[in-house]
């Protein structure tokens, strides 16, 4: 019913946050990429249960998924950040003076 979708949501957003906090633990510990690609491979063999098992509890283990899905977007994001070329990236190096339109429209009467 509506009031168990809920109380799944809620444990679904609870398990999220503990998920980021102990993969940001893990990532001063070790590598980046190490410990995505260990969620990554708990991730895939929890889709196999879920997919596969017929009982309820693959709902619990479609809850815990949310486990592994706290480091992933902004910690894949910055990663591959690190990989653009300077030249591809924006940055301010003109003062805010130089750039500005209207150098020249006010004169000093």
């Amino acid at each position: 019913n509506e009031r168990m979708a809920a109380d799944f949501m809620v444990m679904s957003f609870a398990c999220f946050f503990i998920g980021k906090f102990v993969a940001n633990f893990l990532m001063t510990k070790f590598s980046v990429n190490k410990v995505l690609v260990v969620y990554s491979v708990i991730g895939c063999m929890l889709i196999l249960y879920i997919s596969f098992v017929p009982s309820f509890t693959a709902v619990y283990a479609a809850v815990a998924m949310s486990i592994l899905m706290g480091p992933c977007w902004a910690t894949i994001y910055a990663e591959t950040l690190k990989s653009v070329e300077e030249k591809y990236t924006e940055t301010l190096s003109i003062s805010a003076q130089e750039n500005s339109p209207c150098i020249g429209c006010v004169s000093s009467g």
